[in-house]
């Protein structure tokens, strides 16, 4: 049994709910010289909702060191002055996702290639009755990933002309 008075024992400093939570305070603690570690990443990060925290644990006899340092990271973060940190302007655009230039022609190849694809395998697998149902899936779903598809290219070819008009 561990006496409740150990240098050594893992005692809890700070918790998270996230487990990049978690991994930001580990680095400020370490950045001052002393070891610590994440418990419960795991849970946390458990994607059926379940509740779950992380726990950042120390040495008991590093406790008290590590609230400091991350007391003093709370207080250097406090003390930033966002309205003077110049973050640029970045691009004026549709966003990272816009197909433009060749781009677009790669898209366009793709989709030729996938649309035919997706009509042989409908017509193929739809009537084979030794295909499984997620076999006989795969041809319908090309042609909806193909109307997707499209839809996106058509929708950023006219943003795209409207902006050369503006």
């Amino acid at each position: 049994m561990a006496r409740d008075n150990d240098p050594d024992q893992p005692v809890v400093v700070a918790t998270s709910a996230t487990e990049v939570g978690g991994e930001e305070l580990v680095s400020v603690i370490r950045a001052a010289g002393i070891d610590a570690m994440v418990i419960g990443a795991m849970t946390a990060g458990f994607r059926a909702e379940a509740p779950g925290i992380v726990k950042i644990m120390v040495r008991r006899a590093d406790a008290s060191g590590a609230a400091a340092a991350l007391r003093q990271a709370g207080a250097d973060a406090a003390s930033v002055v966002w309205s003077d940190v110049d973050v640029g302007e970045g691009e004026a655009s549709q966003g990272d996702n816009a197909p433009t230039g060749s781009n677009r022609v790669a898209w366009t190849v793709v989709l030729a290639v996938m649309l035919p694809l997706g009509l042989v395998l409908t017509t193929t697998l739809s009537t084979s009755t030794s295909a499984s149902a997620a076999t006989r899936a795969i041809g319908p779903i090309l042609l909806a990933t193909c109307a997707i598809m499209l839809t996106w290219l058509f929708t950023s070819a006219r943003a795209e002309e409207g902006e050369d008009r503006a």
